[in-house]
C-alpha cells in the first residue's frame, strides 16, 4: 500500500531503465576536489597520489583504503609513463600495456588507470581551454603544455571517446589487456 523504497546509487547509469523511470532522482554534490585533495593530504596521502585518486572516487574512506592496500606512486608512475608513450610511440604503448596491467592488478585498479589516464587528458584539454586552474598532474605542467600545443580538439575528444568506451568494456568484463589495446589502437594518431 503505502510503501516507500529507497535506492541509493553511486552508478546511477547501471540501474535498469524501468526502474530509473520510475524513481525520483535526488542527486548529492560530490565534495569539492581541492577540498578533497587537501582532506587526503592531511591524511598523510603524498599530492601527487591524492590528485590521481580523487580522478577515481570522491569518498576520503575509500581512497585512504586503497592508498594503504596498493602501491599508488607505482602505478601513479606507471600512468603517465603509457599515455606520454601513447602520444609520442603508439607501438611501444601496446608493450607498455604490460607494465601498465603489472601495477593495475585487480578491476579496481585498472578503472584507477582509466580514470587516471582520463585525468591525463583532462589536464591537456584545460591548458588548451586556459582553464589550468583545474590541473591534477600538477608537477607535469611543461609536458602537459606541450601535448596542449600538438594536439587538436578533435584528437583530445576521440580520446575520450575511447576511454569512456574502455571504461564500459572494463565494467562488462572484457579482457584487460584488450580494453588497453583498444585505447592505443584507436586512440589519439
Amino acid at each position: 500500500d503505502n510503501t516507500i523504497a529507497i535506492l541509493l546509487s553511486t552508478k546511477p547509469e547501471q540501474i535498469l531503465d524501468t526502474i530509473h523511470s520510475r524513481c525520483q532522482h535526488v542527486y548529492f554534490k560530490p565534495i569539492d576536489k581541492e577540498k578533497f585533495i587537501n582532506r587526503l593530504v592531511e591524511q598523510n596521502m603524498s599530492k601527487p597520489v591524492a590528485e590521481m585518486i580523487s580522478t577515481y572516487t570522491t569518498q576520503i574512506d575509500n581512497a585512504i583504503a586503497l592508498n594503504e592496500e596498493f602501491d599508488l606512486l607505482a602505478l601513479r608512475k606507471s600512468v603517465i609513463r603509457w599515455c606520454e608513450l601513447l602520444l609520442t610511440n603508439k607501438p611501444m604503448a601496446l608493450i607498455g600495456i604490460i607494465d601498465l596491467l603489472k601495477q593495475a592488478k585487480n578491476k579496481k585498479l585498472q578503472s584507477l588507470t582509466i580514470a587516471a589516464v582520463n585525468g591525463f587528458f583532462e589536464d591537456i584539454i584545460h591548458t588548451k581551454v586556459n582553464v589550468e586552474d583545474k590541473q591534477i598532474y600538477s608537477d607535469l605542467k611543461n609536458d602537459i603544455d606541450q601535448y596542449a600545443q600538438k594536439l587538436s580538439f578533435n584528437q583530445l575528444i576521440l580520446m575520450f571517446d575511447q576511454l569512456t568506451e574502455a571504461h564500459k568494456k572494463l565494467n562488462q568484463n572484457v579482457n584487460p589487456t584488450l580494453v588497453f589495446e583498444q585505447i592505443v589502437i584507436k586512440g589519439v594518431s
